[in-house]
């Protein structure tokens, strides 16, 4: 994964969102704004993108992005749970079409107990939410990148194929 292939993400992304009229937001926890900022690099941004929360700690999560206190406790910030709390969150805290969620375990070691590599990104197009789990591999920067470019794809490819009706 390097920079071009993020640039490369995001430029769909923002090709997207200009051709369906939509605006989108960010959530982030392990890629620390990386998402955002890689939407922001390209010229033109502020056509789609609104804005983004980095909320690396869970404190953070509860009280800007409303994850349920029981969430964290019972699932971890590292859950499907979560990631879709936080998109919705992010979504309703920037009043936006479409938003993503990205958190997980970067390392090099597990502050959570969940294996490093593990990720969750949750995505909502239109209301609609959807999650994904993976498990990547590679240092913390790797993994960092590799989260951050599927989440913009993802995100993207959910615009792309979500009825422009529903929008």
């Amino acid at each position: 994964m390097d920079q071009r292939q993020l640039t490369e993400a995001a430029q769909a992304l923002q090709d997207a969102c200009r051709a369906r009229k939509i605006s989108v937001s960010v959530a982030e926890s392990l890629t620390a704004g990386l998402v955002g900022s890689t939407l922001a690099e390209i010229s033109g941004a502020s056509s789609y993108f609104r804005g983004g929360v980095i909320c690396y700690t869970d404190q953070v999560k509860v009280d800007v992005l409303n994850v349920a206190l029981l969430t964290i406790e019972e699932r971890g910030a590292v859950s499907r749970k979560c990631a879709k709390e936080m998109v919705r969150g992010v979504n309703k805290l920037f009043d936006t079409k479409a938003s993503v969620a990205v958190t997980g375990e970067a390392g090099p070691k597990s502050a959570s107990g969940k294996p490093v590599g593990r990720v969750w990104v949750a995505w909502s197009v239109g209301g609609q939410v959807d999650e994904k789990k993976f498990n990547f591999v590679g240092d913390r920067n790797e993994i960092r990148q590799q989260a951050a470019h599927v989440a913009i794809s993802l995100l993207t490819d959910a615009i792309l194929n979500h009825p422009s009706a529903k929008l």
